[in-house]
């Protein structure tokens, strides 16, 4: 199984759009792959990360606190609660106010159609990361 995959359609790319410096990550717990994945590319291409909560816990998270710390990355956060981002209305309501460049999702968490829902609706990219089950060891 390959670690990722990259849901993108050509006519997807927004040149007006490029100073944007917004990455995406969709989680549906505190330690979703997809956080850290996002991170790194945040952190790679010298962007800020938003966190999109898909679960009902809104607490203090020392993860994502200690991520920012460790890296001096700018986190955002916003939590959808008990709405489910397969409802279109909870997905729109999500990413109101982000303009993000691309989304990261664990692949398996969500129904793939969530996926290309995203990447159609928002016209950006959306990377399907494997899940920590997927994931390869090192040896």
């Amino acid at each position: 199984m390959q670690p990722f995959s990259l849901l993108q359609r050509s006519w997807l790319c927004r040149p007006a759009l490029c100073d944007w410096r917004v990455v995406v990550a969709v989680a549906v717990a505190p330690d979703d792959p997809s956080i850290r994945a996002a991170a790194g590319i945040a952190i790679a291409a010298e962007e800020d990360l938003v966190i999109v909560h898909a679960h009902e816990e809104n607490g203090d998270d020392t993860g994502t606190r200690k991520l920012a710390a460790d890296t001096g990355l700018t986190i955002k956060q916003v939590f959808t609660g008990k709405a489910s981002l397969s409802d279109s209305a909870a997905c729109v309501e999500a990413f109101r106010h982000v303009e993000e460049r691309l989304v990261v999702m664990t692949r398996g968490i969500f129904a793939p159609e969530l996926a290309l829902s995203i990447a159609s609706s928002r016209r950006v990219p959306v990377l399907l990361t494997a899940s920590s089950v997927d994931a390869p060891r090192s040896q």
